[in-house]
């Protein structure tokens, strides 16, 4: 059994090179037009490893322990599915061989680079959080991870809705269908609130038994259960910021979502450090998240702006300039 945070770390740092190379072959699905699947691999993926936490932690009582081979058994399991499809499509049989070019390069660097950045900012939040989190105890922490196991599962639907979002708008980017780019940008946008405003109910009122599934040493699911009693009413603007984030990185604004990403992050641990070194309580940190989450929607809001002058000022602008 692990006995400590260090051994902790370790392990959750070895388990994320399958985690890591899920995410990329996940990511190359959704780039050859297999959204729908790598939907459900990522789903699925998050559901064996709440299930995971709820066999190896609670009924095994591994506690630290059991949440490392829970995410060492799901990130593998979708890395190998994932990997499979591509080979079974014959995707990657498909691929010639490599020559760099300058097209080559601008193609990583505002969609794939950013991507991969993206992966790695939330796998270095994570070890911070934890280290925020570790100085109040075993307990503290594996409530906190399983808490944040499940705003894991959370953050799914925003994902698979923002890559939809960005297919749809990749498809209509010709002038007389630019106006269905905002469109599908829109209505994509309050399937999101619609879903993470039941998400949020859901969670909050549901908490304690959700939480009692996966664990159930009580001073860890006390602890859990604190996270999302403060944290999940902010899930109504973290799902939305999300997918406007997703939707950025599908249609060329790559850097611009791994700078706001860089910026959510950062602003979390910061500030979520400093606040726990003055008043000494953990529930700082937790409402540091729920602040940040709130403030999503300085993200949501110019983007919407930004998506309607691109996509229905300037459409009308050309439609215009050709009836001239």
């Amino acid at each position: 059994m692990l006995s400590s945070f260090s051994n902790y770390v370790i392990g959750m740092m070895a388990t994320s090179i399958p985690a890591v190379l899920s995410a990329i072959t996940n990511a190359s699905l959704r780039g050859l037009g297999k959204a729908q699947a790598s939907s459900y691999i990522a789903i699925g993926s998050a559901i064996l490893n709440v299930i995971l936490v709820s066999l190896l932690a609670n009924q095994a009582g591994l506690a630290l322990t059991g949440l490392v081979y829970a995410n060492a058994i799901s990130s593998t399991s979708a890395l190998l599915v994932s990997t499979f499809l591509l080979f079974h499509s014959k995707s990657l049989g498909n691929i010639p061989s490599f020559n760099f070019c300058m097209s080559h390069y601008l193609m990583l660097r505002y969609v794939g680079i950013p991507v991969f950045a993206s992966y790695c900012l939330i796998f270095i939040s994570t070890f911070f959080y934890n280290r925020i989190v570790s100085s109040f105890g075993e307990q503290v922490l594996a409530g906190f991870g399983v808490g944040y196991r499940i705003q894991t599962m959370v953050i799914l639907p925003g994902m698979a809705i923002g890559s939809a979002i960005g297919i749809i708008i990749n498809h209509n980017l010709a002038d007389a269908l630019r106006h269905r780019a905002y469109e599908g940008f829109r209505k994509g946008m309050l399937h999101s609130y619609f879903l993470y405003l039941c998400i949020a109910g859901v969670l909050w009122i549901w908490k304690e038994p959700m939480v009692s599934l996966l664990i159930a040493d009580p001073l860890a699911s006390m602890e859990a259960v604190r996270y999302l009693h403060i944290v999940a009413g902010s899930f109504i603007l973290m799902g939305p910021m999300l997918t406007v984030l997703l939707t950025k990185e599908q249609t060329g604004q790559g850097f611009r979502a791994l700078l706001l990403n860089a910026l959510y992050f950062v602003l979390i641990i910061g500030i979520g450090w400093i606040l726990t070194s003055i008043t000494g309580k953990v529930e700082s940190f937790y409402w540091c998240i729920f602040g940040v989450n709130l403030a999503g929607v300085l993200v949501i809001i110019p983007t919407f702006r930004m998506y309607r002058t691109k996509f229905t000022v300037s459409s009308q602008r050309n439609m215009s300039n050709h009836a001239l």
